[in-house]
């Protein structure tokens, strides 16, 4: 299957970085090519669908989450923040048997091309006019490109595709007090970006993007926000995650993301 070349967003620990893309031709399942984040808020899509597969050896965590709750209750609480100002149908697995273990994959690096041809042969919810998935895989490596394997990455989005990879040996060492919560962090931050954040699909209601840290990497200038670049680091991460603890609410979106997300409901209404 040939690939095509198009503009993507990685996501890293350290510092996020832009950089080509693999996009292959549209089939119906795939949804690589002609994603548009902003159909996500359309009066039109009435069902959005998490589908969450992973690499033997990397499963996501189920149990034990910092905040009270399973780990993938507060991606949903979240989730449903994002597309308060929608009609759509929520879809979020929250077990391993909701999520499906890939067996035929034996590598410890991957390419984009890689993770797009998984994405390619794995998903099996179609994107269709009413039903938009986001396809989430955890791997049991690091990333690589041409500079060899990428051991800071914890999870990157693919712009202009529905493709979120999370790289489990790191989240396994990013945090020895909240590994859990770690981990989602990473996954709602990385759905963040493939939903439209910031100024990344969708527009902005008021200027929030970040020019002083790695300058137009999509992230939000609101430190307390969960699109602020700092989430995606290693530096003092427990006493960042300790902080998130001690908030009244477990919305992680800041209101200039939040309002992003309902202006852009609001456009189809």
């Amino acid at each position: 299957m040939a690939l095509s070349r198009i503009g993507i967003i990685l996501c890293w620990s350290i510092l996020s970085l832009c950089l080509p893309s693999c996009s292959s031709d549209k089939t119906n399942n795939s949804g690589i090519t002609n994603w548009n984040a902003e159909e996500l808020y359309s009066e039109q899509t009435q069902r959005i669908v998490i589908e969450v597969d992973y690499q033997t050896g990397a499963e996501p965590y189920t149990t034990g989450g910092a905040f009270s709750g399973d780990p993938w209750d507060l991606f949903e609480l979240n989730l449903k923040a994002l597309f308060n100002y929608t009609t759509s149908e929520l879809v979020v697995p929250k077990t391993l048997s909701d999520m499906e273990e890939l067996t035929d994959i034996t590598d410890d690096k991957f390419t984009l091309e890689e993770i797009a041809a998984i994405a390619q042969k794995h998903q099996d919810t179609p994107n269709t006019d009413s039903q938009r998935v986001i396809y989430i895989v955890f791997l049991d490596g690091y990333s690589e490109d041409d500079q060899g394997n990428q051991e800071e990455i914890l999870g990157l989005s693919i712009r202009n595709t529905n493709i979120v990879a999370v790289f489990k040996p790191i989240i396994k060492t990013r945090s020895a007090l909240y590994p859990e919560l770690a981990e989602q962090i990473n996954v709602i931050h990385e759905v963040g970006h493939a939903v439209g954040l910031v100024n990344s699909g969708i527009s902005m209601s008021e200027d929030h993007l970040d020019t002083q840290q790695y300058s137009g990497k999509s992230h939000c200038d609101n430190r307390d926000c969960i699109m602020y670049f700092e989430f995606e680091m290693n530096d003092n991460v427990d006493d960042r995650l300790g902080e998130i603890l001690q908030r009244n609410s477990q919305v992680l979106f800041g209101d200039e993301c939040l309002i992003d997300t309902e202006e852009a409901a609001g456009f189809f209404r």
